[in-house]
């Protein structure tokens, strides 16, 4: 039995040899009959000037440069606020400032006859941090004289106020801001009447709204504090004491808070001039004149003018489909001692200006945002840009936009910068273009 199996599985394994050898002859005659040379194909079958095919260009002609913002910097409703100042070599001053509203936590609120006022503080909880905690700030505390109006910014004025601040504070980058106010303001909120307890509104026309701000920074020095204003715990508190049924005293306390609908913008100051000149900003605002990089920075500091200059060349082309455009911009390599590395923006949007100077973003971030990138990308040390819709819309456009602008992402809400190479570098912006001749 034993040799009879062995011998079956011989003839198998041989039959089975010579079928797939048989398969594979057959295979091969047919393959060679059908080759026929690439070169016959493309030289007699498809004539010149009418082969479609995709091609890649990396030669479309750009140039950056640094600009201030032209537009209104709009921070109305951040629930965010920065409080603090930065000098920097490169970027010079910075300070940031907020006013706000604060209302009533409990509309017709009454203190109980008898009760007695104690203090008032405003406590903020901090968020997050970019600076030195060592370096001190002295926070200051001012009451609004005018109301704020719903559809002003105020960051390039301030709402009048009253000159006396009604509290003052030393900061070093503790967990809770902590302000003490004035007996006379925390009396004004003690003695309101039940009128302007009644409701937000009638409040809000008795106590207009605060400003808060801080002092300079020494220089070179950074201290800037984030905190979510609208966090529960960031109210004034207002402690007083009040009799109980044993005509003893208890201590209790009253919150006004920050609330969603609160009226409140950042404030930001820049001058560039403090700058070290060694290293200070070339060229700011100027558009025609190329540095070797440009200049990103948050709080409405800084963004980047590009020239898409190689349009009028790409327009004789047409028509094209462009499959893809890829712009792709290194960050410049400073040292330490002159630019902060940890303070780089790891995400950048780009927007577009129409005719009556209104900016909104290129379609391709404002349709296509899982797409168009925007952001470093640490192991190939550039920051990439899908912008293949927005140069599609140029070359088809009678009147082709040359500008586009880069802007941090959070170009409002933080206090960072970034330093980027233009085409006037030795490793220069690039926009790779694959694209369709039709």
């Amino acid at each position: 039995m034993l040799a009879k199996r062995s011998n079956s599985f011989f003839k198998s394994k041989t039959f089975g040899f010579v079928k797939v050898l048989s398969i594979s002859v057959v295979l091969l005659s047919i393959f060679t009959k059908c080759y026929v040379p690439s070169e016959y194909l493309e030289s007699d079958l498809i004539p010149e000037g009418e082969r479609l095919g995709v091609k890649i260009d990396t030669t479309f002609i750009l140039s950056a440069h640094t600009v201030s913002y032209d537009n209104i910097i709009d921070t109305r409703g951040f629930t965010e606020i920065v409080l603090g100042a930065a000098n920097s070599n490169v970027f010079g001053h910075v300070k940031s400032s907020f006013i706000s509203q604060i209302g009533l936590t409990s509309a017709n609120f009454k203190f109980k006859q008898g009760s007695i006022l104690d203090s008032a503080v405003l406590y903020l909880n901090l968020k997050a941090f970019y600076g030195d905690k060592s370096e001190t700030l002295n926070v200051s505390m001012y009451e609004l004289s005018e109301s704020l109006i719903v559809d002003s910014t105020y960051n390039n004025y301030l709402p009048n106020m009253y000159p006396t601040p009604i509290g003052t504070a030393t900061y070093q980058g503790e967990s809770k801001l902590r302000i003490p106010l004035t007996y006379d303001f925390a009396n004004k909120l003690f003695t309101a009447d039940s009128i302007h307890m009644a409701r937000q509104d009638s409040f809000l026309n008795y106590i207009k709204g605060l400003y808060i701000t801080t002092s300079s920074v020494s220089s070179y020095k950074k201290a800037m504090y984030y905190f979510n204003l609208t966090d529960a715990a960031n109210s004034i508190t207002l402690y007083y004491r009040s009799p109980n049924a044993n005509l003893s005293l208890d201590t209790l306390q009253f919150k006004y808070q920050f609330s969603q609908s609160a009226l409140r913008s950042l404030v930001f100051e820049h001058d560039h001039s403090t700058a070290n000149p060694a290293t200070a900003i070339l060229n700011l605002n100027n558009t025609t004149t190329q540095d070797s990089v440009f200049y990103l920075q948050g709080l409405g500091g800084t963004k980047g003018l590009i020239k898409l200059e190689g349009l009028s060349e790409w327009a004789s082309k047409m028509p094209v489909i462009v499959n893809r455009a890829e712009l792709r911009i290194e960050p410049e390599q400073v040292p330490i001692s002159i630019f902060e590395p940890d303070s780089v923006f790891t995400e950048i949007n780009i927007f577009k200006k129409n005719s009556a100077n209104q900016y909104s973003a290129i379609t391709d971030l404002q349709y296509y945002s899982g797409t168009f990138g925007g952001n470093y990308i640490k192991y190939k040390g550039y920051y990439s840009f899908n912008i293949t819709n927005h140069l599609q819309e140029q070359l088809q456009s009678t009147t082709p936009n040359l500008d586009i602008y880069l802007e941090p992402r959070s170009r409002f809400a933080r206090a960072s910068q970034t330093i980027l190479k233009t085409a006037n570098n030795s490793k220069k912006i690039k926009l790779i273009v694959t694209y369709t001749k039709l």
